[in-house]
């Protein structure tokens, strides 16, 4: 009997997963929510697939140690917020090149280590952590102003030469 219990307890829950609800409880929706006419009720935009959530309209991303291999790529007409902790995290790079504004955090070790781009307007880049960003940070085709590196980090657009 318990286990025809355990049974409908996990049917049930699988039943109820909403991929458009966050870990925290909070519902994941991109900015700019508008109004359906031919509904005439309010429109819920989905949070692109690329976010881990959509909080207060930025599109976050999250990438630990090892984590997000290849190149990270900010949805476009989005603001964006890249956290890359840890050993190797985001190794091909972040590009934000297509979002609003952009904030990327390379924290450890090779984080980001080939690289980051973005349009120049609104980018907010740092790099701590030996060979963070190795390759460079360019925004527009140059030096990032909005870029800030420790501990062996690189904010140069020809990265280490």
């Amino acid at each position: 009997m318990r286990r025809r219990s355990v049974l409908v307890v996990v049917a049930l829950g699988a039943a109820c997963y909403d991929p458009l609800v966050g870990s925290g409880g909070e519902t994941r929706v991109a900015p700019g929510a508008g109004t359906d006419p031919s509904a005439g009720a309010p429109a819920v935009p989905k949070c692109p697939i690329a976010c881990d959530d959509c909080i207060g309209g930025v599109c976050h991303i999250r990438c630990g140690d090892g984590a997000c291999a290849a190149l990270v790529v900010c949805p476009p007409d989005l603001p964006c917020h890249v956290s890359c902790f840890g050993h190797d995290a985001c190794h091909d790079g972040v590009d934000c090149g297509d979002a609003s504004s952009c904030a990327a955090d390379c924290s450890g070790a090779g984080a980001c280590e080939h690289g980051v781009t973005c349009d120049g307007a609104g980018c907010q880049i740092r790099c701590t952590g030996d060979g963070s960003c190795e390759d460079g940070v360019c925004c527009a085709g140059d030096d990032c102003p909005g870029c800030t590196s420790a501990n062996g980090g690189c904010c140069r657009c020809g990265g280490y030469e």
